[in-house]
């Protein structure tokens, strides 16, 4: 056997039947390392085995019959994971034994996000039974599940932390716009963009609203809207020339009326979003805006600015783990005396 393995370290392979176990060599290695399990054959026990040599893709090639939460595409390009109807280029940094006494065999892939971040896959498989893949961040943690999330072209991995599940997100592409899938301004959804997405998953109270705003520009945006603008400052705080348009989340033409809107954002539940949607709070805040708007002594008033005789609500549900959103709104219309009809 040290003939055939060459007096050089490395993996290989001992197999009985069909039966295989995978094991390291050295020269210096002690012999008693190369031990099998006693389903291949005990102590004394006339067995007629195979040695050969396993390189990095032999090992991966057979990896990927034994259970990966993904698969393993392996051609003359190269090496690609595929997950649902997505294949990710990778490379194959390491393929070696685990240190620290494990009888494991151990491949290293990389693969980049959008941004060229670079992310580690470890693959363990000791030969037989099923084979093993973790996430290297801080250490390496076990995947129990991976999907492709299309509409923002990311891979989200499972992994387990301690007795907990947590989940990590690899942006694959840049999303640029939010995108609607299906409704319309009544009640519809669709997609976050990458940026949103971003925000989402971290929310401070100026990046919630910022997002809510974007949102809603963009869905009012394709049901004919005209001259939309977002606030630019948080609370609602107007001020001189084009900031007095900040009095109302977002703002623009419907049919040549000048509506304006408040907009609420969740990132905790649907029925929270219609919460906010029906909630008296909501529309005083919205009808107090107006008022202030229609003010013909209000500081900021600027000649010829039109009149709001309707206003909307907007609510929105944001799904922090896939990015999906849900909105709904609800118009108020206003009579003669300012008041709601």
């Amino acid at each position: 056997m040290q003939k055939y393995l060459d007096q050089k370290k490395c993996i290989f392979e001992i197999g009985a039947d069909s039966k295989r176990v995978y094991r390291e060599y050295g020269p210096d290695k002690e012999r008693h390392k190369h031990s099998v399990p006693e389903w291949i054959g005990g102590p004394g026990e006339k067995v007629e085995a195979s040695v050969r040599k396993i390189n990095a893709i032999g090992f991966l090639e057979a990896a990927d019959k034994a259970g990966l939460p993904f698969k393993l595409k392996i051609a003359e390009g190269g090496i690609r994971i595929v997950v649902d109807s997505r294949e990710i280029q990778a490379k194959i940094t390491e393929f070696g034994w685990e240190p620290g006494g494990a009888t494991v065999a151990y491949a290293k892939l990389l693969i980049k996000d959008y941004l060229g971040n670079e992310h580690v896959l470890k693959i363990e498989y000791e030969g037989y039974g099923i084979a093993k893949s973790e996430i290297i961040a801080e250490q390496a943690r076990e995947i129990l599940a991976i999907h492709y999330n299309d509409p923002l072209k990311e891979l989200v991995l499972t992994y387990k932390k301690g007795t907990h599940e947590r989940k990590r997100a690899i942006a694959l592409e840049y999303v640029e716009n939010v995108r609607i899938t299906k409704g319309n301004l009544d009640s519809c959804e669709g997609y976050v963009s990458t940026d949103l997405f971003k925000e989402a998953r971290g929310f401070s109270s100026f990046e919630k609203g910022k997002a809510g705003c974007k949102i809603a520009e963009e869905v009012l945006r394709k049901s004919d809207f005209k001259a939309l603008r977002i606030a630019t400052t948080s609370n609602n705080i107007p001020g001189q020339g084009d900031k007095r348009f900040d009095i109302f989340d977002v703002s623009g033409y419907s049919n040549h009326e000048f509506i304006g809107c408040e907009v609420k954002l969740t990132t905790v539940s649907e029925l929270d979003m219609r919460q906010d949607l029906e909630s008296n709070r909501t529309k005083q805040q919205l009808l107090a805006h107006i008022a202030t708007w229609n003010d013909p002594h209000w500081r900021y008033r600027a000649k010829g600015d039109p009149a709001v005789k309707k206003g909307l609500i907007i609510s929105i549900y944001i799904d922090r783990e896939s990015g999906q959103f849900k909105l709904v709104s609800k118009g108020i219309e206003l009579s003669q005396h300012g008041g709601e009809k």
